[in-house]
């Protein structure tokens, strides 16, 4: 039988048809021969037999294809409509057939008649049957062999259609008996008196019709069986799995697959076609187990490219690993910023006492010093120490800003040449100290005046002026370079260049110098100190003005910190440097310095204002100059000349004559060094270096021109602020006491209020008597802020108009802001500045 098992299905069948075809067409042959021995009228018998063998085959054959439709409905393929078009027609055939039982009725002997009309029910109970299996599958709303409901809705169809297969034997038999009574009806009416030949007949042809009967039987059961039995447990195991979810292979499975293992036909493909999709699964199973624990590690095989699921499990462990790496990279960066911090943290804590111990010390030293010389010492080295502890506090409140990403800049119209000097007076002592040289190079084409924040951008230049300066040996070079890269729309790019003969920075260090909390050093053996948040700030300053800023290096050779910043045209002009109605080409300068650079600045400076101007290298150079030539009116004179200094060269040039010529001593050593000798040699006049083209205009207007003797009369008339009362509101009594010792000797009234309630209680009581009112924020009892709105909601005269003036340390924008939202007029930061409180006294005692 190995050659049955190999044929199709719908092999099978069509031969089990055959059989039965065949059968038949046998039993009626050897009937109507048998007929036509037995009586003579074998046209007629042959009419009636085909036309009842007619229908007969038909029925069969309608049945037959009623039956193969009710097996397509088990296909797991099968769609909705497939579903709707099968049931169609079942219906139709299930016509046709009772269309021919009755026509078969109509030509049929009364037995066979009473056969045709039991078998008619049947037909449509089948009809019912088989209609109600189909039904169970379209009520399961999602047709899909993978969906559990319809695999349930599949085992209860199967169930209905082994019913239904039973019923189709006993239609079957009832059909084959309708057919021997015909056989029967036939020999009957033809044998005649030849009973015998006919009952001989009729025996044969109701043996054969057994034996048909029986291989129909047989059929009808092995055929459903074959096929239904393996694709039951293949519902079976699904269904489990489906339940349980797992996908291992049951005992009762396997033993299906190895039973049909040998079969090539549609059910043996199917399940070896099942088992592979199992095994896959299985394989994904444990790839997915694989990946739970954690292992990333194994290979995920692609059987093609339609295999999505292995795709997928590909891209989706390869998404893992590169999340894990950024898992781990961010890890590694958290831990190095946690290492970073924490290290900042110790170097803080450094940075902070050192300067704290010099000004405990200081003041304990001061306090016991006998004379006047050493408390001066202690002052100043107090003033050094508090300085250094103000800037280390400033960083770590603009870093702190920054990471809270509240840092904001404030454009105004600015001086550029007035801002580089000012940012280079800062640091110029800290060269001289370490007998460092510094140039300073402007570029003539950057217009004077400029819109941007020039505080913010003094502070990236101090930084890295002050940079170089550490990190650059004594006797080394340092220099800054200011040029414009192009103008457009008023917009000019300026780029700032520092650069210095220092140690260097290896390629690594460039890599994170501009990290919060990193510096090219760390640990507490640092060579240099300083916070390691300077560069990072400037990085962040120049990125909000829209610039950028990098670092050209090698170690041992030097660094050059470079950024270039867009900063508009400003409206205004630099004042005019000379006075009017002065004749410069009468005027006669002369510059003394061993430095070729300086040399050529003045030369630069007095073809740029148009006078006459010689230099010489060396005292020497100069006094044989002069033996030929003494008709100068200014001289510049560097104060540390090889040989002859310059103190030595002023003396003789004042000395010889009755004519007092302007000397002008300059030097990047601190005034206060040299004054008295300077001052014993008749020199009134000092230049700080690094020398500016502003400088010069400036020293030759206070010589020459008048008004700067003006202003400064002015200045010192306006500093008078008798007749003018003050209420100061501040809780800390130190505080009190420096603001009172400032004003000592401005003539100013000033009462003080402890705290914001005793302010506008101050107030209410004498609200004619104050002019301004100095109000700290953060008091006990009533803060500064509901101060001033009581204070402004008082209705008594001026309540509503009276100069406050915030004086804080709470410096950020945002609470300026605050400050001006609550009704005062301005604001001025601690640490107190002399200058900004003197400026603020001028703008509200004093204005008309």
């Amino acid at each position: 039988m190995a050659w049955y098992k190999n044929l199709k299905v719908g092999t099978k069948l069509l031969l089990s048809y055959l059989v039965i075809f065949a059968a038949a067409v046998g039993v009626g042959a050897f009937t109507l021969i048998n007929m036509k021995i037995i009586d003579g009228n074998y046209a007629e018998a042959m009419d009636l037999t085909n036309r009842r063998m007619t229908h007969i085959f038909a029925s069969k054959d309608h049945f037959s294809k009623a039956r193969m439709i009710t097996r397509e409905v088990y296909y797991p393929d099968n769609t909705r409509g497939d579903l709707l078009r099968l049931s169609a027609e079942l219906d139709a055939e299930l016509d046709i057939l009772i269309t021919e039982l009755n026509a078969l009725h109509e030509v049929a002997v009364p037995l066979t008649q009473e056969r045709v009309r039991a078998a008619l029910p049947m037909v449509e109970a089948y009809r019912v049957d088989a209609q109600d299996a189909i039904g169970i599958l379209l009520a399961e709303p999602d047709i899909s062999i993978h969906s559990p409901g319809y695999r349930e809705a599949l085992i209860q169809s199967q169930r209905k259609s082994d019913e239904v297969g039973a019923r189709y034997a006993d239609t079957m038999t009832e059909t084959i008996n309708g057919i021997s009574d015909i056989a029967l009806n036939v020999v009957l009416v033809l044998a005649g008196e030849n009973g015998r030949k006919a009952d001989n007949t009729l025996s044969v042809s109701v043996t054969i019709l057994l034996v048909v009967m029986l291989l129909i039987l047989i059929m009808a059961l092995y055929i459903p069986a074959l096929i239904s039995k393996p694709l039951l447990r293949l519902a079976r195991f699904m269904a489990a799995a489906a339940e349980t979810g797992n996908i291992a292979l049951s005992v009762e499975y396997v033993k299906t697959i190895t039973a049909y293992s040998r079969h090539k036909d549609e059910i043996g493909s199917s399940l070896k076609s099942a088992a592979a999709f199992i095994s896959r699964m299985r394989e994904i199973e444990a790839i997915l187990k694989r990946v739970a624990s954690g292992d990333l590690t194994g290979d995920i095989a692609i059987l093609s490219d339609a295999d999505t699921m292995g795709k997928s499990l590909q891209v989706m462990v390869s998404n893992l690993n590169d999340m894990f790496d950024r898992i781990n990279a961010s890890a590694a960066r958290a831990e190095a910023a946690a290492r970073a911090k924490s290290d900042f943290l110790a170097n803080m804590s450094h940075e902070i006492r050192t300067p704290m111990n010099v000004i405990i010390g200081m003041t304990a030293i001061g306090k016991s010093a006998p004379d006047i010389e050493r408390k001066d010492y202690c002052y100043a080295k107090i003033e050094d120490a508090s300085n250094h502890l103000l800037g280390v506090i400033n960083d770590i409140l603009d870093m702190s800003k920054i990471e809270a990403d509240r840092f904001e800049l404030s454009p105004e119209e600015f001086d550029f040449e007035k801002m580089l000097r000012h940012t280079v007076n800062i640091i110029v002592f800290r060269v001289d100290e370490r007998r460092q040289k510094l140039y300073v190079h402007n570029d003539e084409r950057i217009p004077d005046i400029l819109v941007g924040d020039d505080k913010r951008l003094s502070q990236v230049i101090t930084n890295l002026l002050s940079n170089a300066v550490k990190f650059t040996p004594e006797e080394g070079q340092i220099s800054l370079d200011t040029k414009l890269l192009g103008e457009e729309n008023g917009v000019c790019r300026v780029q700032i260049s520092v650069k210095d003969t220092g140690i260097g920075i290896t390629e690594e260090q460039k890599s994170r110098i501009f990290r919060s909390f990193e510096q090219a050093e760390a640990g507490t053996s640092r060579k240099f100190g300083g916070t390691g948040l300077g560069l990072a700030i400037a990085k962040r300053i120049i990125e909000l003005m829209g610039g950028e800023i990098w670092v050209d290096s090698e170690p041992g050779h030097g660094s050059a910190f470079t950024f270039t910043v867009p900063l508009r045209r400003g409206s205004g002009r630099a004042p005019q440097c000379l006075p009017h109605g002065v004749n410069w080409r009468n005027v006669r300068v002369l510059s003394v310095d061993d430095d070729p650079e300086i040399r050529e600045f003045f030369k630069d400076v007095a073809s740029h204002l148009g006078f006459a101007c010689e230099v010489a290298a060396s005292g020497e150079e100069a006094v044989e100059l002069l033996s030929r030539d003494n008709g100068f009116n200014i001289y510049f004179i560097d104060w540390k000349l090889p040989g002859m200094d310059g103190i030595e060269l002023a003396r003789s040039i004042l000395a010889p004559t009755g004519q007092k010529p302007v000397v002008i001593l300059f030097s990047s050593t601190d005034w206060s060094v040299i004054r008295d000798d300077a001052k014993a040699a008749g020199v009134e006049k000092f230049l700080q270096k690094p020398l500016f083209r502003s400088n010069i205009v400036d020293i030759i207007n206070e010589c020459i021109g008048e008004e700067q003797v003006a202003e400064q009369a002015a200045l010192a008339e306006a500093d008078d602020f008798s007749g003018h009362a003050i209420l100061l509101a501040e809780d800390i009594e130190i505080n009190r006491e420096i603001l009172l010792s400032v004003l000592r000797n401005t003539g100013l009234e000033i009462d003080c209020a402890e705290n914001g309630a005793r302010a506008v209680e101050m107030f209410a009581a004498s609200p004619d008597k104050y002019d301004m009112i100095f109000m700290d924020i953060q008091m006990p009892e009533m803060d500064g802020y509901e101060a001033t709105r009581l204070i402004r909601a008082l209705g008594a005269p001026r309540a509503g108009d009276i100069p406050i003036v915030a004086m804080t340390a709470n410096v950020f924008k945002e609470d300026v802001e605050r400050c001006i939202a609550s009704g005062m007029n301005g604001h001025i930061g601690k640490p107190l500045n002399h200058g900004e409180v003197l400026e603020s006294l001028r703008a509200y005692l004093l204005r008309t």
